[in-house]
């Protein structure tokens, strides 16, 4: 039986790591969107993030320790399996993203498997060089394995419990987790369909400390695909 979206048997998991100065935020622009069903997974922040989630009305896990982003949101889909939700949308907790194209991404969910919300199908995004070219590399190296895709580092997304299952069995913690999830969903193109929709972005200074480097994160990317 396949079920319909909707905004109440779909989770909202929200990585987040130090992001005591933003969660909050990040948190009542989700609601403004009418989602009531939030799960922040604290990745062992050692900042006020605590605080500032026992104040909101929302979910929320805690790593002991910091084991990266791919860990937080398969923590979230688990957590989120366990109570039945059967649709998933995930997007970063440091407010570089735009909670309005949530309802466009469960929206695709009624016909598609996975969505990806893709920053450089929006031509009004004003992205930093050095993260098109960090994009663009990792999207280059996905390719070689047969997988072509416009942002495979995209931190907002959205997927039903057919593939959150899949995803699950994914061995990355870090970054790379959303370049081997790419793999793992579109390499069985035969069982899922995807989709790739334009949002809207915005950097900061404080979003723009968050991430890796182009060397260092192109060598982790590609020992988790080639090695």
């Amino acid at each position: 039986m396949r079920f319909a979206p909707n905004k109440q048997n779909t989770l909202i998991i929200i990585p987040a790591y130090n992001e005591g100065q933003m969660i909050g935020k990040v948190i009542q622009k989700v609601k403004a969107q009418d989602f009531m069903h939030i799960l922040v997974v604290d990745d062992g922040s050692t900042d006020e993030s605590a605080k500032v989630l026992q104040a909101h009305e929302v979910h929320y896990i805690s790593h002991e320790e910091n084991q990266g982003t791919g860990a937080a949101i398969k923590s979230g889909i688990g957590w989120g399996m366990d109570k039945g939700y059967e649709f998933f949308l995930t997007l970063d907790g440091d407010d570089q993203h735009y909670p309005e194209d949530l309802p466009n991404l469960i929206e695709q969910l009624s016909e598609y498997d996975h969505v990806l919300g893709s920053r450089f199908l929006n031509p009004d995004n004003k992205i930093p060089h050095h993260r098109s070219i960090g994009n663009q590399v990792a999207n280059t190296l996905v390719l070689l394995k047969g997988v072509r895709t416009t942002d495979s580092q995209s931190g907002i997304c959205g997927f039903n419990r057919v593939v959150a299952e899949s995803l699950l069995k994914t061995k990355s913690k870090r970054f790379e987790f959303w370049a081997e999830c790419l793999l793992k969903i579109r390499q069985q193109q035969s069982h899922f369909l995807c989709s790739e929709i334009p949002v809207s972005v915005q950097y900061t200074k404080y979003s723009l400390k968050k991430g890796q480097g182009i060397l260092q994160g192109s060598w982790t990317l590609f020992k988790i695909l080639f090695v």
